[in-house]
């Protein structure tokens, strides 16, 4: 797994949750159900991850310098995006443009499966 930065997830949180957000609510349901037991939702919990891990990598692939900008207006900010609403709807914009076609038909194929 590579490791992305706390900002790097925060300014990517739209595109992560236009395509994971299936897996996420499945992951808080099974906690819900399960009085947050981690053994019992590790599977879900991996999902989240693997999911994740999918739209950061193609966030730095396919939107690298709107990744960039939004990082650095949050971090120049104490790491919230109230001032940075520009420089995240346009990371949010390049990936749906780019990538949330792509991504969203892989994670319909794997739910198939």
């Amino acid at each position: 797994m590579e490791p992305y930065s706390r900002a790097e997830l925060i300014v990517s949180v739209d595109s992560i949750w236009s395509v994971c957000e299936r897996t996420m609510y499945a992951f808080e349901k099974c906690k819900i159900d399960n009085g947050n037991d981690p053994q019992a939702c590790l599977k879900y919990s991996v999902s989240v991850a693997g999911c994740t891990q999918k739209i950061m990598r193609e966030i730095t692939k396919t939107c690298k310098p709107e990744l960039d900008k939004a990082v650095h207006c949050v971090e120049e900010n104490n790491m919230r995006t109230l001032k940075c609403t520009k420089e995240t709807e346009e990371l949010f914009k390049c990936f749906k443009t780019n990538s949330f076609e792509k991504l969203v038909l892989l994670i319909i194929d794997l739910y198939k499966n």
